[in-house]
């Protein structure tokens, strides 16, 4: 084993004696949370023992303490001991509700899945665990208690909440992501490391510890529906005179839920303040022991491959459907560098910029530019502080360091093994499958990807063209009988294959991209899913007040209407174009073109279909989750909309048998479309009817089933256009070779253009 001088980095020289401590700033949000905490606590016990000293009080005070024995019997006072006795128990019932409403939320579990980490020992990993020892020495930081291996482009702290960690501080677990470690060098490891050992020695980290507790007991009775509300609900059900009491204390209940309510935003608002403090300190410490540098050049690189390795298991879900499963993950994250910096046309994408004068240091670089905000942060560092400010923090007192090449992944012994695990609790994960005996060599699997990418990474010419948008094939017959009986003439067609596809065309995609971006966003505050800053909207250059939003969004959406009219007749152009040349080169040419427009029509209007469907089903329960008492007409809107989706599901898998593909890479041609989209019938039960409930097992399995159709099609949708546009350019090609120097045909006749539109 080589000595622990030889892979660890040194510390930077000139540290100022209280760089690491922390700030007034830091100390006041910490006074707030905890009082935010101690108030909470105070609350929640209060209205437990506040319903707990009314049910005593009412069963120590039964009726007949109301009601006068030796008065005289009568119709009346035989009714109000009927309503005496009826408050009485109808009391006791609700405050017995209530209290279990409360008291159930101390004993809800919240234990996390660590299964699908690998723990690392330090008799197998000697120099990671000489490497972390040296380091928690260097930061006065104590030891993690146990550290684990996931996959993730990530590092943080794992420690289990329970009751007992609001008296005891919980034990403190090092997680290392190898989706991170593939990307860094051994300094940047060092400033990661050093980064979560500053929040090892942060004692406030502890009130994560409790905003965790409190978010589980208020989430609990904020959003939670577990057997008690069912319970409720189908009470409420019965007749009036028996629900009476079941819908007074829903009402409470909603009072309830909306009040704590606030409560939850205020301390998770107070924790998310106190937190973003907390990773800026966390900074200084890695700062201390590595450097300026490392720690911002780690948040650069972290972005790039977390976009990496989604890619990669993106593709790596394509090739499970075919029964292809690698044994290492990050080879194949690895190879989506490139990738990734040509779908983004950005060679430097993920590499740090450097000083590129003489004399200039870290210092006089910035990496990221304060516009940007939190774009291209990770979803797990999104509660950090936006990448610039982290930056900023990181250098207003520079420390200068020696930069180390050296890749992180050189720490870790039994890297192959590793790997191999690492793959196989992914799959465990993703797919709840062992394969132990199916993992295949990570090259086999890369060249399945390779052949994917080939298709569905379009050439750099199209710009975004065919990125966001369906094609317009509506009246693709209509197209085939004008195809089959309008003249061309060749010079027109010959200067639209040479231009295509044209500049003009671009700017109206990116019209139609605007005024979609447009309509969402007036959409959104139509529905209130976005909330004004300010009194008015700057939109197109004016300032707009709420009461002109509607008027906007129905002129943005005839105006969106109009360019998809104009993009519909563009794209007929292009078919009718690179038809007709076809048809002058080989007639089985121009019938293969045509059987792939006829396919990818039917696979995009599903496509469409179940990816509306999807989004419609996501913004529903997205906007229903934050309600906590749902209307009779939302509850019926959902399970209508759901069913929905269960009909069109079972339709599509009943038409996609009859639809086989054409030649695409992977795929055989003939395959049928069901096959590439379904795992056998779906299994989705029995249709909702309007006294069932929404049971979470049916509705994960319909989900499910939605989710993995819209992304299988998806996949075959771009493989398709993919293979149609390489196909076109093979045509054009092989057209304008051929036509070079010939005259033009038949001047009288008119272009391969719809009539009444201008050319893209």
């Amino acid at each position: 084993m080589n000595a622990l001088a030889d892979f660890y980095p040194p510390a930077p020289i000139g540290v100022p004696k209280d760089f690491t401590k922390p700030g007034k700033a830091y100390a006041w949000r910490v006074t707030f949370l905890l009082l935010g905490l101690i108030g909470f606590l105070i609350l929640y016990l209060g209205l437990i023992a506040l319903t707990a000293f009314g049910i005593h009080f009412i069963f120590n005070h039964p009726p007949t303490d109301f009601i006068d024995l030796n008065a005289p019997r009568n119709r009346n006072s035989t009714r109000n001991e009927t309503m005496i006795y009826g408050i009485w128990i109808g009391s006791m019932i609700c405050l017995g509700l209530l209290f279990i409403f409360f008291f159930k939320g101390l004993f809800k579990g919240n234990k996390p899945d660590w299964s699908h980490f690998i723990e690392l020992k330090q008799p197998d990993q000697p120099r990671l665990f000489a490497f972390i020892d040296k380091l928690c020495e260097e930061t006065q930081a104590p030891k993690p208690h146990k550290v684990f291996l996931s996959h993730d482009v990530n590092a943080s702290v794992l420690y289990n909440t329970s009751l007992l960690n609001l008296f005891i501080p919980p034990q403190k677990h090092l997680l290392i992501g190898t989706g991170l470690v593939e990307s860094i060098n051994l300094r940047e490891f060092k400033a990661v490391l050093a980064h979560e050992f500053g929040h090892f020695s942060q004692k406030s980290l502890a009130f994560g510890n409790y905003v965790s507790l409190v978010n589980r007991i208020l989430g609990d009775m904020i959003f939670g529906r577990d057997a008690f509300d069912r319970f409720l609900l189908r009470w409420s059900g019965w007749d009036i005179r028996v629900s009476f009491p079941a819908w007074g204390f829903r009402g409470i209940v909603w009072v309830l839920r909306k009040g704590l309510g606030g409560v939850y935003n205020g301390i998770n608002l107070l924790n998310l303040s106190l937190s973003r403090q907390m990773e800026f300190n966390a900074d200084d410490v890695a700062v201390s022991v590595a450097g300026s540098d490392p720690i911002v050049d780690v948040l650069c690189k972290a972005s790039f491959a977390d976009e990496c390795q989604n890619f990669a298991l993106d593709m790596l879900m394509n090739a499970a459907d075919h029964g292809i499963y690698t044994r290492d993950l990050h080879h194949h994250q690895s190879h989506m560098v490139s990738h990734v910096r040509k779908v983004r046309n950005d060679a430097t994408l993920g590499i740090p910029p450097k000083p590129k004068e003489e004399g200039q240091t870290g210092k006089d670089v910035r990496v990221f530019d304060p516009a940007e905000g939190n774009r291209g942060i990770p979803k797990m560092w999104l509660s950090h502080p936006p990448n610039h400010e982290r930056e900023q923090n990181a250098k207003r007192i520079y420390l200068a360091v020696r930069e180390d090449t050296r890749p992180a992944i050189f720490i870790l012994d039994h890297i192959d093994n590793l790997k191999r695990d690492l793959s196989l609790k992914y799959y465990k994960l993703a797919l709840g499958k062992d394969l132990a005996n199916e993992l295949k060599e990570a090259k086999e699997v890369q060249d399945f990807i390779d052949r994917e990418l080939a298709e569905r990474t379009y050439d750099p010419k199209y710009g975004t063209i065919y990125d966001s948008r369906w094609v317009g094939l509506g009246n693709l017959e209509a197209w085939e009988t004008q195809a089959d009986s309008a003249p061309f003439a060749l010079e027109d067609m010959r200067r639209f294959l040479q231009d295509y596809p044209s500049g003009n065309l671009k700017e109206l995609v990116k019209t139609w991209s605007d005024q979609l971006a447009e309509s969402e966003l007036l959409e959104g505050f139509l529905s209130k899913k976005f909330k004004l800053k300010g009194k008015s909207l700057p939109f197109r250059g004016v300032d707009r007040k709420p009461r002109e939003f509607k008027n906007l969004l129905e002129q943005v959406q005839m105006e969106f209407k109009l360019t998809n009219e104009r993009l519909a007749a563009s794209d007929q152009e292009i078919y009718l174009n690179h038809i007709f040349a076809a048809k002058e080169l080989d007639s089985t040419w121009a019938g293969e073109l045509r059987d792939r427009y006829r396919f990818h029509a039917k696979l995009q209007d599903w496509a469409a279909h179940f990816t509306g469907l999807k989004n419609s089903v996501d913004g529903a329960l997205m906007t229903l989750a934050g309600e906590t008492q749902l209307a009779a007409e939302d509850y019926q809107f959902l399970k209508d909309l759901l069913n929905g989706c269960r009909t069109a599901l079972l339709n599509v898998h009943e038409a996609t048998a009859s639809v086989n593909c054409p030649k695409l890479s992977n795929i055989e041609p003939g395959t049928t479309l069901q096959s590439l989209v379904f795992d056998g019938v779906p299994d989705l039960g029995e249709p909702l009817s309007a006294k069932s409930g929404i049971s979470p097992t049916w509705l994960g399995s319909l989900y499910s089933s939605l989710e993995k159709a819209v992304k299988r099609l998806s996949r075959i949708h771009f493989k398709s256009l993919g293979t149609i546009l390489i196909f076109q350019e093979e045509i054009a090609r092989a057209y304008l070779a051929k036509t070079v120097g010939e005259p033009a045909q038949n001047p009288g006749s008119v272009a391969a253009v719809s009539e009444g539109t201008s050319t893209a």
